[in-house]
């Protein structure tokens, strides 16, 4: 039997993670039963956050001690390791802006929205009225105004690596929480953001380690009253620096059979870093 992948796998093509079924040379077979198979990172044990691949169990997975295998089990252990992404270049300054006006940006009309630059961030003023989608300072001083960011409440689509870089970054820089032991945080409302930062665990420089969702968060008082968010509030671990090992900790047969689809290369990454032969 052919061995294969969901169509929804993202898979590492050309410095961009892409759909597989989206992607050039790409085998489709025939319909097979598919299996859920889930990773949980071993260094935190009671860590909620789970790797999810849907596939065929007839791989040649890399494990961690570097063999490969045909057909992994419940125990076997994977590594992930973090990539190192080039900063020094116009896409990651690009996807970095992204990252600030989605973290702090608030919507002001249709095609803008405003950053309030208080205390430490006001460092980061000269970048964003340096970048063009900068528009002008209202008298208030402490709120910029960019231009043309519809789609910069939204996380990145089909960009580069350097660009999902600066992303990813630039959001940590501005709701992020940093540890001097390589385990940080960040945090966000939004179910994309999550979603974004799983996938490219160990495509970019970071790997996920855990997710915590918590009610959602206090907003102030108006009125006399206090005020919540309308949304759960996504608590995101990550680590930085220093390869993770992963072990297989259930294996679910689906119900339904599926198309499946193979990219015709070598070897392969796919979401989450997980390496393919």
């Amino acid at each position: 039997m052919p061995n294969g992948f969901n169509q929804n796998i993202k898979v590492l093509i050309d410095n961009k993670l892409r759909a597989i079924k989206e992607i050039d040379n790409v085998k489709c077979f025939e319909k097979q039963t598919l299996h859920d198979i889930r990773f949980k990172p071993l260094h935190n044990s009671r860590t909620r956050h789970y790797i999810v691949c849907k596939c065929t169990r007839n791989q040649n997975w890399l494990l961690s001690d570097r063999n490969t295998v045909s057909k992994i089990r419940t125990g076997d252990r994977i590594l992930i390791k973090p990539s190192v992404i080039s900063k020094d270049n116009d896409d990651y300054k690009d996807g970095f802006v992204h990252g600030l006006i989605f973290a702090d940006g608030t919507d002001f009309h249709s095609n803008t929205c405003r950053i309030q630059l208080f205390g430490w961030k006001e460092y980061y003023r000269e970048l964003l009225e340096s970048s063009q989608y900068y528009d002008r300072t209202n008298s208030y001083k402490q709120l910029i105004v960019l231009v043309d960011t519809n789609n910069f409440k939204l996380v990145p689509s089909d960009k580069n690596l350097e660009y999902c870089q600066g992303f990813f970054d630039g959001v940590k820089c501005f709701d992020g929480n940093h540890r001097s032991d390589g385990f940080n945080r960040v945090g966000n409302t939004d179910l994309n953001f999550v979603k974004f930062v799983s996938e490219y665990s160990g495509i970019l420089d970071y790997i996920m380690t855990g997710h915590n969702i918590t009610q959602p968060r206090y907003g102030g008082i108006v009125n006399g009253r206090p005020i919540f968010g309308k949304k759960p509030y996504h608590e995101i671990s990550f680590q930085r620096g220093i390869p993770i090992e992963h072990i297989v900790t259930s294996i679910y047969e689906n119900e339904m059979e599926e198309q499946i689809y193979f990219p015709e290369v070598n070897n392969f990454r796919i979401q989450n870093g997980i390496e393919i032969y």
